[in-house]
C-alpha cells in the first residue's frame, strides 16, 4: 500500500538542525576521537536490557552504516567533535524502524544534540518510506523530553522485572487451559490478544493492522535458543510466552488477555521449568497489564527499572487518509 508522509516534526533553529547527518568520511577523526570516551546509550531495546548502556563503539557503528544497508546511523558534529550519535535498524519489517543508539556527548541541555539526531532519523525515515519509528527509553532519561518535542508519540509504560529464579505459581485455576507451542497459523489470534491485551492509545501508535503488527515482532533479542508458547481456553489464545534462554540467564515477554490470568500462569509455569539452573531471569511487561503483576509477583519476580516505549508515524496509508477525509470510520484494530 502506498503510504504518505506525516507532517514534519517542530524543527530545531538552523544551526542547531544542520549538525547533525549520516555519517561521512569526513568525520572519520571525530569518530576515532569518540571511540575512546565511554557515554550512557539511552535507547533501550529488549536484545540490550541485560546488557550495559554504554554506547557501541562510534567508528564501528559507522562502518557497519557504510557496509550494512539495513543499519542507520547518524552523528551530531559540531567542529570536529562529536556531540550525539543515533542508530537505527528494521524489526521484523523494513516498514518499521527502533532507535538502538541514542548518545548525547553534548555539555549540558541548552547543546543537546538528540532533538537534532531524531529529526535526522524521522526524515531518512520519511524518505525511505518506513512507516513507524519506535524508540525505548528509561523513564526519566534525559533525552524523553526531546523526543517527545520531535514528533514521538507516547505508546506504552513498561516495567522491567527480574528473579533469581521463578517459582512455579500455584495450579489453582478453575478453567480449563491448554498449553501448546505457537505456530505461524496463529498470527491473526495473536494480533486479537495484542488488541485485547493494550489500551487503544497503544494500538494506534504501534499496530492498526495485522501487517504493522506482524512488523513489531522483533525477534532479535531471543536468539538462537529460545521457544514460544499459546495458551488456549474455550477456542481462543488467552496468553502468549516468548521465552529466550543463555547460558547464565533467561528473558521473556508474557502476554494475557484482560479477563483470564488462568493461561498467564500455566504459561509461567512452563517458563519456571525451562530456566531452572539460570542465574536471572527477567522480562519486561507493559504496565497497564494490571492483573499479569500478580501471577509475576507469585512467580518470584519483583519489579525494577521503568521505561517508556515512543513511537512517530513517518508516513500513514493513503487509503486511510483518504477514509478520513471523507468522514467514513477508519479501524483502529480493534
Amino acid at each position: 500500500m502506498t503510504n504518505a508522509p506525516l507532517n514534519a516534526p517542530q524543527k530545531m533553529p538552523p544551526a542547531s538542525a544542520n549538525t547533525a547527518h549520516a555519517p561521512r568520511p569526513i568525520d572519520l577523526v571525530a569518530l576515532v576521537t569518540f571511540d575512546d570516551e565511554i557515554y550512557e546509550n539511552q535507547a533501550v531495546t529488549q536484545q540490550r536490557l541485560a546488557q550495559p548502556t554504554a554506547a557501541p563503539p562510534a567508528l564501528n557503528a559507522a562502518i557497519e552504516q557504510w557496509l550494512v544497508r539495513k543499519r542507520h546511523m547518524w552523528i551530531d558534529v559540531r567542529g570536529r567533535q562529536v556531540n550525539g550519535i543515533a542508530t537505527a535498524r528494521p524489526l521484523a519489517a523494513n516498514d518499521t524502524w527502533i532507535i538502538d543508539t541514542l548518545i548525547d556527548a553534548s555539555d549540558g541541555p541548552e547543546s543537546s544534540a538528540i532533538f537534532a539526531l531524531l529529526d535526522q532519523a524521522l526524515q531518512a525515515a520519511t524518505q525511505a518510506q518506513v512507516g513507524r519509528v519506535l524508540l525505548r527509553t528509561a523513564a526519566d532519561a534525559p533525552a524523553l523530553p526531546d523526543a517527545i518535542r520531535s514528533g514521538f508519540k507516547h505508546a506504552l509504560n513498561e516495567q522491567l522485572w527480574t528473579a533469581a529464579a521463578l517459582t512455579p505459581p500455584l495450579d489453582e485455576t478453575t478453567d480449563t487451559v491448554d498449553v501448546r507451542e505457537r505456530s505461524d497459523a496463529d498470527a491473526f489470534d495473536l494480533f486479537q490478544l495484542f488488541n485485547q491485551a493494550l489500551p487503544i492509545q497503544a494500538r494506534q501508535a504501534l499496530a492498526l493492522t495485522l501487517v504493522e503488527w506482524k512488523g513489531l515482532q522483533d525477534r532479535r533479542w531471543l536468539g538462537r535458543n529460545s521457544r514460544e508458547w499459546v495458551a488456549t481456553a474455550d477456542g481462543r489464545i488467552v496468553a502468549s510466552l516468548r521465552l529466550s534462554l543463555a547460558d547464565d540467564g533467561a528473558q521473556f515477554d508474557l502476554t494475557s488477555a484482560p479477563d483470564t490470568t488462568a493461561g498467564a500462569e500455566a504459561l509461567l509455569r512452563i517458563a519456571a521449568n525451562e530456566t531452572q539452573g539460570r542465574d536471572r531471569v527477567l522480562a519486561l511487561i507493559p504496565r497497564s497489564a494490571a492483573p499479569l503483576e500478580r501471577v509475576l509477583r507469585d512467580g518470584g519476580l519483583d519489579p525494577q527499572s521503568e521505561y517508556v516505549l515512543l513511537s512517530r508515524r513517518a508516513t500513514q496509508p493513503i487509503a486511510d487518509a483518504v477514509r478520513a477525509k471523507q468522514g467514513v470510520m477508519v479501524s483502529r484494530g480493534v
